[in-house]
């Protein structure tokens, strides 16, 4: 046996598990991602009735259920990220199917606002740059950790801005302040998306001989690489989207 070959070989090991593991992270984030389309598309088409939305459709698309969803998911990410390493991979899958569902009721109201058309020629546009940037991520040497912390910052203003022109009209940014704002969030979103790529192949590294942790942690890596990419796909809609 040829003692200097070994850790070649430990080194491809690791390579090809990292793989594995990055691939089962997409292949959840495709499947939560069909949940989120088809809860959207479910929801949307039942919304209309006679021509008007139904009452419950009213309480759904209303600025207090949106704060409400934003709420939720928060609550959510932040509750199985503290029980990850407990939790069973059967309750770890429950959370990302049943996180998109939430998703998908909240996006379903870009079916009743916008062409489908238009959906779907900004739904190509944001996975190109999520491909894009989560490519970078995976590949760069460069640290982005104190880059996420900025881009988080600016991204938490964005949504704060975001919640209060839901309430407040003066809060509310169109015409062109509007489209500078929403590429500052487009910015911020896509620092954030290349850094949770990242992330994931030391939190990959951290679960090596333990499967069932490594499974959890693909999951959960896909809920948070899921959100990254609706955000990406809302502002490029705000962006780049005409309305019926």
């Amino acid at each position: 046996m040829n003692n200097y070959n070994t850790p070649d070989i430990a080194t491809h090991e690791v390579d090809l598990g990292l793989r594995a593991f990055m691939l089962g992270t997409y292949k959840y984030m495709m499947a939560a991602m069909a949940v989120t389309a088809g809860v959207a598309w479910f929801i949307g088409s039942r919304a209309v009735v006679d021509g008007a939305l139904a009452p419950w459709a009213q309480a759904l698309y209303s600025g207090p259920s949106s704060l409400i969803y934003i709420v939720v998911i928060m609550g959510g990410f932040w509750f199985v990220g503290s029980k990850l390493s407990s939790m069973s991979v059967v309750a770890a899958r429950s959370f990302l199917f049943g996180f998109s569902a939430v998703i998908g009721a909240m996006l379903s109201s870009i079916t009743l606002v916008y062409d489908p058309m238009v959906i779907t020629r900004v739904f190509f546009m944001a996975t190109a740059l999520f491909a894009t940037l989560s490519l970078f991520g995976y590949s760069t040497k460069k640290d982005l950790g104190g880059l996420m912390q900025i881009c988080v910052a600016v991204f938490f203003v964005f949504v704060l801005m975001n919640v209060l022109g839901i309430f407040f009209k003066p809060f509310a940014l169109s015409g062109g302040t509007g489209f500078i704002f929403n590429l500052v969030g487009l910015f911020a979103i896509a620092g954030i998306t290349a850094w949770e790529t990242q992330k994931l192949k030391s939190f990959y590294y951290g679960t090596v001989g333990n499967a069932a942790m490594a499974e959890k942690t693909a999951i959960y890596g896909a809920a948070n690489l899921l959100l990254s990419f609706i955000n990406i796909f809302i502002i490029l809609l705000r962006m780049f989207g005409s309305r019926d």
